[in-house]
């Protein structure tokens, strides 16, 4: 029945982005675009796109960094099933998984744990508060222009706090003159069934909008290991002129899936006492009927000047606010009292803020960023977690010098304040 409904939906989709991609109106915007571009009107103006500002989204532009990148062009030559998949094409980690398609929810950097890692799309912090970490399934394999992966002092000084690795997510910057469709399908073992659509078109010379949707499911390969996960996405780009552009970004999520915990080696025996913890027959999960849900809304506006044609200079603004509303189904094991007849257990997660940061590059050697990050959280109580409401001031600045072609300098500092407490963190490498 899952395989059927998702291939319903599937097919719904495509006709969906059928009409709109064939449809007449398309047609008079392509010959019209195909006019405007060779043509000339009879008061002398041609019609023509502003090209994006490649830089809006960026986390460095102008500074040398030593970071490994992933964009949109190494996207078409990979084998991939979600945003982790992505991610581990470019750098090495630990995966931080529950053995299924679709559950590779984390990464472990330097021996890390999953809150080390710090997620941020167009610059803007991407986490949910009680966890300190975000599952990576909720970022879209299709959503990006590039991935930015940042190791080492870097991480500590860019992020909004200490990482082991930060990892930025630029969103496309599409500019077509006509409609634009991609799909995206994926079928694998255990039922599990991906797609992902994307439709974008310029409205306007100078502005772009684009929509897309990711649909996920599974049974998974172990018990209590289902998948079942959507999001949609809207975006409105718009060029304020050749050198500065503004965007609008609503990301909603819908996760949905099996919380294991893992396999229990100790459930997990044969009739002989073996273990057999990669085998469907007796692997066992510590918890069988323990799910977890998250709806998840955010909006962002981000902002970038590059002042002139030089682009020595980069301006960077953003304003951002994240809603979460988290259901976890607890499992008998996870129950607090003998008489304890609930299941659930319900909070929200509300975040806001924004965050400025000025780049320069004074010379072919030496540049620097310079910025602050203002971030209000607040959560509600609840039977795993106790209620938070802080706010977080975090200045910060970097510089970088370039010594020769093999040889560089950079360093950075950033002060965290986060309630009445200061934290401050600082850092420099040398790269030969």
């Amino acid at each position: 029945m899952l395989y059927k409904n998702n291939l319903i939906l599937f097919a719904k989709v495509f006709f969906l982005f059928a009409y709109f991609a064939f449809s007449p109106a398309s047609y008079l915007s392509l010959a019209a675009t195909e006019k405007n571009s060779g043509e000339k009107d009879s008061s002398n103006s041609e019609i023509k796109l502003y090209k994006p500002i490649k830089v809006l989204g960026e986390e460095l532009s102008l500074s040398f960094s030593y970071r490994e990148k992933f964009d949109k062009r190494d996207e078409l030559f990979a084998r991939y099933a979600d945003f982790a998949d992505l991610l581990s094409a470019a750098v090495s980690f630990y995966p931080i998984e529950l053995g299924s398609v679709g559950l590779f929810e984390s990464a472990s950097f330097f021996s890390g744990g999953a809150p080390d890692l710090r997620v941020a799309l167009d610059g803007a912090p991407f986490f949910e508060i009680n966890s300190e970490t975000v599952n990576l399934n909720f970022i879209s394999a299709e959503f990006l222009e590039k991935i930015e992966i940042f190791r080492g002092s870097d991480a500590v000084i860019l992020s909004d706090l200490p990482a082991l690795a930060y990892v930025n997510v630029q969103k496309p910057l599409r500019n077509v003159s006509y409609p634009y469709t991609k799909l995206w399908y994926a079928q694998s073992g255990y039922d599990y069934l991906s797609s992902d659509g994307v439709f974008s078109q310029n409205v306007f010379p100078n502005l772009n909008y684009s929509f897309g949707f990711h649909r996920q499911s599974g049974s998974g390969r172990y018990k209590n290991a289902f998948l079942d996960a959507w999001n949609v996405r809207n975006v409105f780009r718009w060029n304020l002129s050749d050198f500065s552009a503004v965007s609008l970004l609503d990301y909603f999520t819908n996760y949905y899936c099996g919380a294991s915990g893992g396999i229990n080696p100790s459930l997990s025996k044969d009739e002989n006492g073996t273990e057999r913890i990669f085998d469907e027959a007796f692997a066992n999960p510590f918890y069988a009927e323990s799910k977890k849900r998250t709806y998840r809304h955010d909006i962002s506006l981000s902002y970038a000047n590059v002042f002139d044609s030089s682009s020595s200079k980069k301006l960077s603004a953003s304003l951002f606010v994240s809603n979460a509303d988290r259901t976890i189904k607890r499992a008998d094991e996870l129950k607090f009292a003998r008489l304890d007849s609930s299941s659930y257990d319900r909070f929200n997660e509300l975040y806001a803020g924004g965050k400025l940061s000025f780049e320069e590059k004074l010379t072919n050697a030496l540049s620097y960023k310079a910025g602050a990050t203002f971030i209000y959280e607040k959560t509600s109580e609840s039977d795993f977690f106790e209620a938070v409401s802080n706010a977080l001031i975090s200045p910060f600045v970097r510089a970088n010098f370039v010594l020769n072609s093999t040889i560089s300098f950079s360093g950075g500092y950033r002060l965290r304040k986060i309630g009445e407490q200061v934290f401050r963190s600082y850092g420099g490498r040398i790269l030969f």
